[in-house]
């Protein structure tokens, strides 16, 4: 497919940020986006893994906490969960669209990544501390902190929605190197044989060195481009 077609079929403002990145090379940014395909498809199951282990952990213990599968109905009428509520609410109208049994487990999967993420907000510290922290057995006593957790959960969901939305994770800082390798210790945090299996499935790490190896390919070949040819 020639760059025309390519920018047509993509739009101008999504495949221009790669046009930009390489000075107008058009191989190089057509090469760049499937690359970034590649990564985006091999963070699918990982991050699949890691929400689901994630949510079914911290579900766990906010049962136990409250004493009922349908914990989140204890924050009836409480404003400082109000937001939290209001999201459970509206998973149970989807459920109830879909004509689908509303069981705790039907609402526990179908309340969204975002959802997860906010019960490790600093303004539940006090309310959910206890139980949350249990949610993460294994992880080292220096780094149980809810704080610590929740900056890796947010910059995880963070990568997720650029991944899922078709967006570039090429550049992000951090890498995706180094976010799947968080997000494989806070797997191991939940539970620990969960994170040899994904190590096992996941394909992240090669999609990821494959891409650089082209990234220093492009590299070495707009360095020769733009030296001065010998007399």
């Amino acid at each position: 497919m020639n760059w025309n077609d390519f920018e047509t079929a993509f739009s101008p403002a999504r495949v221009g940020r790669y046009k930009s990145r390489y000075r107008s090379d058009e191989s190089q940014a057509m090469t760049a986006y499937l690359h970034n395909l590649w990564i985006s498809e091999s963070l699918t199951p990982f991050f699949s893994t890691v929400e689901i282990a994630l949510r079914n952990s911290m579900h766990r213990q906010l049962s136990a906490h409250f004493g009922r599968a349908d914990w989140w109905d204890s924050w009836a009428g409480n404003r400082a969960h109000q937001g939290q509520f209001d999201r459970v609410q509206a998973a149970y109208s989807k459920l109830r669209r879909r004509r689908e049994p509303a069981t705790a487990d039907k609402v526990v999967a179908e309340l969204t990544f975002g959802f997860w993420a906010t019960l490790l907000n600093v303004e539940f510290q006090h309310s959910l501390r206890s139980p949350l922290r249990k949610a993460f057995p294994h992880c080292p006593k220096p780094e149980r902190q809810l704080r610590t957790i929740s900056a890796h959960v947010n910059t995880l969901r963070d990568v997720r929605n650029r991944a899922f939305h078709h967006e570039p994770v090429l550049w992000l800082a951090p890498d995706v190197d180094t976010v799947y390798t968080n997000g494989l210790k806070l797997v191991s945090w939940i539970h620990g044989p969960l994170e040899t299996w994904l190590v096992n499935l996941s394909r992240v790490r090669a999609t990821w060195t494959d891409w650089k190896r082209a990234e220093a390919g492009f590299a070495v070949r707009n360095a020769r481009k733009s030296a001065p040819h010998a007399t």
